[in-house]
């Protein structure tokens, strides 16, 4: 096993961990780039790594088949669809299909060219990338994924249904590598692959390209770390080189800028282009073991049934409707919804046997029904003790919150003042939180203490005197900063260094974000340079200096539980399954499962487009939650 891909002809070798790496293959139609990728797959499944590719083309089933001539080789890949595949590949298998990938540890080639049409390859690509990403969560073995014709699966723009593709792929390119994913996009057209996908690529290897806004696409890459004498010779070479010559470019990872002529294949060429007239030649593909692989794929699918809620919910369903029968048989309530009619068969069982009852012919159970009853049972008591261990933490965690001391120097109390103080323009308490440190929460409390005690922590005196701070602005003279000045300036201080979204500000201090009440001193604040920018902003030295210390920004837990308080329904609802979920990372499609909520839905939506805004999560078809929430 070698630890070293040699990909070129002059001996120039790349490094085995490639395979958890992100790199683009590009060259025009005809310029060798397939030849290149099925080049390095060869290389790293002779170095026992597992590959997997997406092949659109139908042309990677060459691997199987020995090269004509000395020194050919095939290779022991599963080939699924296609004219060569071992069995067929459905549209709808793209999740039982990763799940396969992962759990075998077999090298596939996934042939789509058979499917009816670009919605069903759409399809499976979303659900297998999807799944692949989410299996590997837990298994990090590498495994890399060759993705031919990228710019089909991750476009620069995404059509209607295609975001969920999109994500995924995103997803896998920028986060892969910590779950043991590499990645390889292969395309001809660099102009329309997704830009947020080759930005993160850790290396290039570029064949020949003519086209204009392919070009440029290019240059544009390589501008951002490649030298000028690198860039010109790269551009001025890049229409000219031969089929199969290719620049490998790393600017980063590996320090390369090299020009290569890529070594000749060992397995059949299958991606060559046909000479007109010419003959096909045959391959003979090597033998894989069908039996072994059809049991395999076999257990993949019944373990898939098995871990799949719909598929369970419909058994449930099943099962109820049986047992809703043998009730009116009985002559027993039906009550379905919530299990009654379970526990009536049952009593009306145990009473039967004690001859309290009249001797009723009802349908039997069949073992079948008996045996799914059985498996049922094991999975219900299994998510009773996932709920009750879960309503334990959740138990414990607010019983800290409620009842932790606040006297003295304590952490509790340091956390508390500073909830407390990145919110100092607020209405009302909604939150333990807010109640001032140095004393315990009050039981009971009149309007008008409220309202004094709001008051005090805000620095405002029952006839409305604003409290003042001096600092020296740009013009030089001290300025009074009023309530909501000071409010701002906390907020930004907190954050410090670091810029602040305007509207995160605004919810924060408790005020509009397009009013006079918060823009006016906004504007004050600028004047004086205390703060720069416009969206977002930022406190300078001076103004760090007018607020003087404020404690320090609660984060994890006690920051989630503050936003999902100052927040809606649907936003608290969203916050908290993405803390919740590994990597605080959730698909759309599954957030809006977990929350309730339709994914195409204002009500989900807009309350997502919220959180963007205020900077507390990330993405559009993968949703990640921002860095301070997790838990």
């Amino acid at each position: 096993m070698s630890d070293a891909l040699t990909i070129s002809e002059d001996g120039f070798a790349l490094p085995l961990e490639l395979a958890a790496r992100t790199q683009a293959i590009l060259a025009q139609k005809g310029a060798g780039k397939t030849y290149t990728a099925l080049k390095q797959t060869e290389l790293m499944l002779g170095a026992g790594v597992q590959v997997v590719a997406l092949d659109p083309t139908g042309v990677w089933w060459g691997l199987r088949s020995p090269a004509a001539g000395k020194g050919g080789r095939g290779f022991a890949v599963v080939v699924l669809g296609g004219e060569h595949g071992d069995t067929p590949l459905l549209p709808s298998s793209g999740a039982v299909v990763a799940d396969f990938v992962v759990s075998s540890g077999r090298s596939v080639v996934l042939d789509m060219s058979g499917f009816e049409s670009n919605a069903a390859q759409d399809r499976f690509a979303a659900d297998f990338a999807e799944r692949l990403y989410r299996s590997k969560a837990a298994d990090r073995a590498t495994i890399h994924l060759m993705v031919d014709e990228a710019d089909s699966f991750a476009p620069q723009r995404a059509m209607p249904g295609q975001q969920r593709m999109l994500g995924a792929f995103e997803a896998i390119c920028r986060r892969g590598r910590s779950r043991g994913l590499g990645l390889t996009m292969i395309s001809q057209r660099p102009a329309v692959l997704n830009k947020n996908v080759l930005s993160q690529v850790d290396l290039l290897i570029c064949g020949r390209v003519t086209g204009p806004h392919d070009h440029k696409a290019l240059v544009d890459w390589a501008s951002i770390a490649g030298t000028k004498e690198q860039i010109a010779e790269f551009t001025a070479a890049l229409p000219k080189l031969e089929t199969g010559e290719a620049w490998v470019w790393s600017p980063q990872w590996l320090g390369e800028f090299r020009r290569v002529k890529i070594a000749r294949r060992l397995s059949f060429d299958s991606s060559s282009t046909p000479a007109p007239g010419a003959v096909k030649p045959a391959a003979k593909m090597i033998e894989v073991d069908l039996a072994g692989l059809t049991r395999e794929i076999q257990a993949t699918i019944e373990e898939a049934k098995v871990n799949n809620p719909p598929a369970l919910r419909k058994e449930v369903h099943t099962l109820n409707a049986s047992i809703d029968e043998l009730c009116k048989a009985a002559g027993l309530p039906v009550d379905a919804k919530s299990g009654g009619g379970l526990l009536r068969l049952f009593d009306w069982v145990i009473e039967r046997r004690k001859g309290k009852e009249k001797r009723v012919e009802v349908p039997v159970l069949k073992a079948a029904d008996l045996q799914r009853l059985g498996i049922l049972e094991e999975k219900l008591n299994a998510s009773a003790q996932v709920a009750a261990l879960a309503a334990t933490t959740i138990s414990t965690a607010l019983g800290k919150l409620t009842h932790a001391p606040v006297e003295g120097n304590g952490s509790s109390a340091r956390t508390r003042e500073g909830m407390r103080a990145i919110s100092p323009a607020a209405v009302a308490p909604r939150s333990p939180h807010v109640f001032p440190a140095g004393g315990s929460q009050p039981a009971t409390e009149s309007k008008g203490s409220s309202e004094q005690r709001l008051r005090d922590e805000r620095g405002v005196s029952q006839r409305g005197h604003t409290s003042t701070a001096g600092a020296t602005g740009g013009g030089g003279g001290d300025v009074k900063l009023g309530r909501a000045e000071r409010a701002i300036l906390t907020v930004l201080a907190q954050y410090a260094p670091a810029s602040v979204a305007k509207r995160r500000v605004a919810l924060i201090a408790g005020y509009s974000v397009n009013g006079g009440g918060f823009n006016n001193p906004l504007s004050k604040l600028r004047t004086t340079e205390l703060i720069v920018g416009s969206d977002p902003l930022r406190i300078t030295e001076s103004g760090r200096q007018a607020i003087g210390e404020v404690p320090p920004l609660p984060t994890g837990l006690e920051l989630l539980n503050y936003w999902c308080g100052e927040l809606g329904k649907a936003e608290g609802l969203i916050l908290r399954a993405l803390a919740g979920a590994p990597d605080g990372v959730m698909h759309k499609g599954e957030l809006a499962h977990v929350t309730g909520y339709a994914p195409d839905g204002g009500g989900f939506n807009n309350p997502l487009s919220k959180l963007r805004t205020l900077e507390l999560i990330s993405g559009s078809g993968v949703l990640q939650i921002a860095e301070d929430l997790r838990r």
